[in-house]
């Protein structure tokens, strides 16, 4: 994850006072995104306070980040072009005119930040005011062409591609991270299916899940490969069934697509809400208690409850990659907080259907922070009269997944069945997946 970068202001004094301050009352910022960074223009308005009779600002020093890459152009005093030096990430704004305590300051500047890499899947930006800035009206806008939004504030009004960030900066100023995916990604992915057996396989047959069938992406060229040519192929409704004579012990399937995800291949999901909705005994008796919390938490007043689930999950569970294929009980769970995707997208699973949420698991791949592509699990709900996406373990809770996610199969349902007609002695099935970025 990229840190967020901070701003450092300095304020220059003359004659020097340890004790001048400018109560900033307006914090004006608009960032458009850019393919190798972002570009920000920063207007600044205060008052200058605590200095005596025979003190006065002649001066105001901005200290960036020594590791980011940035450029400065178009700094102004009061609207007119200002005098200043950039050196070292340290801007320096001299104005033309000292000013005493009472006295009123506005200043901005235009940016620019390069970054070596960026992933374009799963983007992070800082929304961050210094705590300097206390009390002031903040507004930041950030135009994100060719991005989609996947996290939720709800001090964030989200209009196309744009979001405007409003609040009144509280005492340790504004410091969150905003998350964008790219709105058309296109992926080769396949899902394979390895048997092996102690013996000769001999005779047996396979149905197949249809995998991919989703309509938040589009598919093509979806095939199913098999080691071994099937000797019989039977379809019964949507399903199909192959029959195989095999003289060796191992026997692999391979189903893959170029699959199409992002806003431009995203449809509206038609699924029966009420399939989704029952909740079992010990769902109620262990999550209601826990939703209860949830409700009454003000760390989560003003969020949509699905939101505020999400939030939850994500802070009460601790990743552990060692739950991988463990899938403990609901209880034990709760117990040890700890596990993987899986987990997280279980518990949110169960949480939001205890509230009345239908809901359901979706088991897939995406790629994450660092680009690297594997399985994955997250939700589908249904909120506010449409089917949205969740993943709690991302904390995306916008309603829109990165472009990297890639539905596979509804959780729990996309094994291979087998049936064998000889004796094959021990064997065991192994299920992997491949996903590279399609050309």
């Amino acid at each position: 994850m990229r840190s967020i970068k901070f701003l450092f202001f300095v304020f220059i004094f003359l004659p020097l006072s340890a004790w001048a301050e400018l109560a900033v009352s307006n914090w004006n910022e608009v960032t458009q995104l850019t393919e190798d960074g972002k570009k920000s223009v920063i207007t600044i308005v205060g008052q200058v306070k605590s200095l005596a009779k025979d003190r006065a600002m002649s001066a105001f020093s901005i200290s960036f980040d020594s590791k980011q890459d940035i450029s400065i152009t178009n700094v102004s005093f009061e609207g007119k072009p200002a005098k200043y030096e950039f050196g070292d990430n340290i801007l320096k704004i001299t104005f033309p005119q000292v000013k005493t305590s009472g006295q009123l300051v506005s200043f901005g500047f235009s940016s620019k930040e390069k970054r070596i890499k960026i992933n374009p899947y799963l983007r992070q930006e800082a929304i961050y005011v210094p705590d300097f800035a206390a009390g002031a009206v903040a507004s930041i806008i950030v135009d994100f062409p060719g991005y989609e939004l996947t996290t939720y504030s709800p001090q964030a009004i989200h209009e196309g591609s744009k979001i405007t960030y409003t609040a009144i900066v509280p005492k340790d100023g504004i410091g969150e991270i905003a998350k964008f995916t790219q709105t058309n990604s296109a992926w080769n992915v396949a899902v394979k299916t390895t048997v092996n057996s102690e013996k000769t396989l001999g005779e047996f047959s396979l149905k197949i899940p249809p995998y991919f069938q989703a309509s938040r992406q589009k598919i093509d060229g979806y095939v199913t490969d098999f080691s071994s040519r099937p000797t019989m192929t039977e379809r019964k409704g949507g399903d199909i069934s192959y029959s195989f004579k095999v003289p060796t012990n191992k026997f692999e399937i391979k189903s893959s697509a170029k699959i199409l995800t992002g806003a431009g291949s995203r449809k509206q999901v038609m699924r029966n809400m009420i399939s989704y909705s029952k909740v079992s005994k010990e769902e109620a008796t262990l999550l209601t208690p826990i939703l209860q919390k949830i409700r009454g938490d003000v760390s989560y007043g003003g969020l949509p409850i699905y939101v505020a689930i999400g939030k939850f999950v994500n802070k009460f569970l601790t990743y552990d990659p060692t739950y991988v294929g463990k899938l403990p009980s609901l209880e034990t769970m709760l117990t040890n907080r700890l596990g993987v995707c899986t987990e997280y997208a279980r518990l949110y699973d169960g949480l939001a259907r205890v509230a009345g949420i239908p809901s359901f698991v979706i088991d897939g791949a995406a790629c994450g922070e660092d680009e690297k592509c594997q399985g994955h699990s997250w939700n589908m709900i249904f909120y506010s009269g449409r089917w949205i996406e969740i993943d709690p373990t991302w904390d995306l809770m916008s309603g829109v997944v990165s472009s990297s996610h890639v539905y596979i199969s509804e959780g729990g349902q996309g094994g291979v069945e087998i049936k064998y007609r000889s004796d094959a002695g021990k064997m065991n099935m192994e299920m992997g997946m491949e996903m590279k970025e399609a050309e």
